[in-house]
């Protein structure tokens, strides 16, 4: 548990008789982004709805700092809990204009109105609002709205920060003005938690990551570790990995069909290896088992799903390499593994 940060333990949550959370339990510590990432309906943005007090939960704790914001028998308000709330749908005020959201939410913790217009401006300088400071949300475009949205959730100062799939509905240039906004957020004394369904803005942000399927926890940790050694089929489909293929563990060394490798795993024996489409390389060779069934160009390379004894294997190559030709496959770094229930 990180004592400074958001503790969640076993939480759950029942809505109109439906478990919509089951003992969920994760940490979120400061100076740094936990990710909620699933598929749509995990329970994701309920988790933030119940750190911010606006669902109560039916069984479990949560606790900020030590202290308990809600269990089943605490409840602290909102107003308590110090929490900025970036909703997905922004829930901006139609009647204000960009400026008057902040100075409405710093009003609301301070009294010095110099204060208050010395800390909306330096918000307007940090977010690139400055020359939108008279204009109306409804003529904002929808990255402007982001902005104003995640600066008015900062405007209050708070110690946790809820970030609700942030970069929805933005094209690409807009996503990438907000990440460079949201990044300067991620190191700042508070906690984190941004919900997302996307992988891009995961690894552009996350430093802890939180797999939730169907209301549960199905893997947490640190994100590079999460990510290296996901521990079920499930959880490296969620992750990306797309190659799912047989591999043996001897000794300390693992052997898949394209390669070896110097292992530290636990398991001996039979182990399911996982691969990006990036981590094999497929290369022209008139005696190699694969066969190429499609190949279509990527950014730098070409794409590959290859036809590989009685399995399909996505591969990447430099070359443009035609249907039918046969390719030999190799590794070009070391698969995740894990054990498959029999």
């Amino acid at each position: 548990m990180f004592p400074s940060g958001i503790s969640v333990s076993s939480a759950s949550f029942v809505r109109s008789g439906r478990a919509v959370l089951h003992e969920v339990t994760f940490d979120a510590p400061e100076n740094g982004v936990t990710v909620l990432f699933g598929p749509s309906g995990a329970g994701k943005t309920t988790c933030l709805r119940l750190i911010a007090g606006l669902e109560h939960l039916s069984d479990g704790q949560i606790l900020f700092g030590g202290e308990v914001l809600s269990s089943k028998d605490v409840y602290l308000s909102p107003r308590r809990r110090r929490v900025g709330y970036c909703f997905q749908e922004e829930a901006l005020w139609p009647a204000l204009n960009v400026r008057e959201h902040l100075t409405a939410t710093l009003r609301a913790q301070y009294r010095d109105r110099a204060w208050i217009d010395l800390q909306a401006q330096e918000l307007l300088d940090r977010f690139g609002l400055t020359s939108l400071a008279r204009r109306m949300p409804a003529h904002l475009s929808g990255g402007e709205k982001k902005r104003l949205a995640l600066s008015r959730a900062l405007a209050a100062n708070p110690s946790i920060l809820l970030l609700d799939e942030p970069l929805s509905s933005l094209d690409g240039p807009a996503r990438d003005e907000l990440i460079a906004y949201l990044k300067t957020c991620r190191h700042e004394k508070r906690s984190v938690i941004l919900v997302t369904h996307q992988l891009d803005e995961t690894f552009a942000l996350g430093d802890r990551l939180v797999i939730l399927v169907g209301g549960r926890v199905l893997q947490q940790g640190d994100l590079r570790e999460v990510m290296r050694r996901p521990q079920s089929r499930q959880a490296a489909q969620l992750l990306g990995y797309r190659n799912f293929y047989q591999a043996v563990v001897d000794g300390r060394c693992l052997k898949t069909p394209f390669g070896e490798w110097e292992t530290t795993a636990e398991w001996q024996g039979e182990v399911t290896a996982a691969a990006y489409a990036q981590d094999i390389t497929a290369e022209a060779d008139p005696r190699g088992e694969g066969i190429v069934e499609s190949c279509r160009p990527a950014l730098r390379y070409f794409r590959l799903q290859v036809r590989y004894r009685r399995d399909w294997v996505e591969a990447m190559s430099l070359q443009d390499i035609p249907a039918g030709q046969r390719v030999s496959l190799r590794d070009i770094h070391p698969p995740a593994i894990f054990k498959e229930d029999p």
